[in-house]
């Protein structure tokens, strides 16, 4: 593989545009774009800024026998990923309440039509007729749906709390 293509496919690799790669070795972006399309080799002088941007050597650049390059995990691509878990930790802080109150929604359905029910069977005098062990799954139910009501109400403050 040519040094062309090997550019040309790093800075795809690394999602980066021809403009983007120009600005990091500090060339026009129509210097980038000559020698991706073999026009042009980059100056030997830039071979090394080349090399350490990509991550690569300057022997895999310059040997054409040399096809494919494995990426060795970088401190670029550590900090790139603890950026995106860091976003995602500041968007569930400033916009995770809105789950705990989904979460309370939830269970207050859940607990008043459940409640509504037993309170239906004991009153229509069911409960001799179904027997106890019928009615456990219902009670259950409704606990775990106050159980949601309580885990939204603990999120909510929580998060809020945590936002200021």
């Amino acid at each position: 593989m040519k040094i062309n293509e090997k550019i040309y496919r790093l800075r795809k690799k690394l999602g980066w545009s021809q403009d983007e790669l120009a600005e990091k070795l500090s060339v026009s972006r129509q210097s980038v774009s000559k020698w991706e399309t073999g026009d042009s080799i980059p100056e030997s002088a830039k071979l090394p800024e080349i090399a350490k941007i990509f991550s690569v050597s300057t022997d895999y650049l310059l040997d054409d026998s040399k096809e494919e390059y494995i990426f060795p995990q970088t401190e670029e691509s550590i900090d790139t990923s603890d950026k995106i878990v860091s976003k995602g930790e500041s968007l569930f802080r400033n916009y995770g309440w809105i789950l705990g109150v989904v979460l309370l929604l939830l269970g207050l359905q859940r607990f008043i039509s459940v409640v509504s029910v037993i309170a239906t069977i004991f009153k229509g005098g069911a409960v001799g007729m179904l027997g106890m062990p019928a009615i456990l799954p219902a009670i259950f139910s409704a606990l775990t749906g106050l159980a949601f009501v309580v885990g939204g109400i603990i999120m909510i403050k929580h998060l809020r709390k945590n936002k200021k």
